[in-house]
């Protein structure tokens, strides 16, 4: 995939994914959280015939998967859709809007990871080139897949319109916790029920 697009993919991982490990929802002590750049959700269709057994194909067949889950914002770059996944906010309340801003201080541009301190060794773009493939505005989509997956998360497939912001609030919901005051998703019940 040539462009970098901002898709998720939620899971909960309690263990393996076999019954004979089940545990109850009482007994999780482990959310794993998945967000994966650059799948956009027709590509699981696309590609599922060339799944192997685990993976995604295992996902499919006993998780929850809702098939149309589309952000509510218009920047999908990376650090503005993992803060909303990670907040059940959006951008207007976490304050991440982009991936590059300017850093009024330095007079230069900054990336949202950028530490002088711990320098970024891997990747084939600066952090200051703007220029493509590297720019930070790059055509992105909105429409992600969302699965859950775990004990007591039942194999079903969903097609109603849900959103990223949602994510936080079902985990919490999930292990009996209440979200943040400032949570804006809504409880995906099907996923705690």
């Amino acid at each position: 995939i040539s462009q970098i697009v901002m898709v998720l993919l939620a899971l909960f991982l309690a263990g393996n994914f076999n019954d004979a490990n089940a545990q109850s929802k009482a007994e999780v002590r482990l959310v794993l959280q998945i967000t994966i750049d650059g799948l956009r959700a027709d590509l699981i269709d696309r590609y599922e015939n060339g799944f192997g057994e685990g993976g995604f194909r295992c996902l499919l067949k006993k998780g929850t998967v809702y098939t149309n889950a589309h952000y509510q914002h218009a920047n999908t770059e990376t650090i503005v859709g993992h803060t909303t996944l990670a907040t059940g906010t959006f951008p207007s309340q976490h304050g991440m809007v982009g991936n590059v801003w300017f850093d009024r201080e330095a007079g230069e541009l900054a990336y949202n990871i950028e530490d002088p301190d711990s320098p970024i060794i891997i990747g084939s773009c600066s952090t200051r080139d703007l220029s493509p493939p590297c720019t930070a505005h790059r055509d992105a989509t909105t429409h992600v897949p969302i699965i859950f997956m775990g004990p007591g998360i039942q194999p079903q497939t969903f097609y109603r319109r849900v959103h990223p912001v949602d994510v936080a609030p079902t985990i919490a919901a999930f292990l009996g916790m209440t979200p943040p005051g400032s949570a804006q998703g809504s409880l995906l019940e099907e996923v705690v029920q």
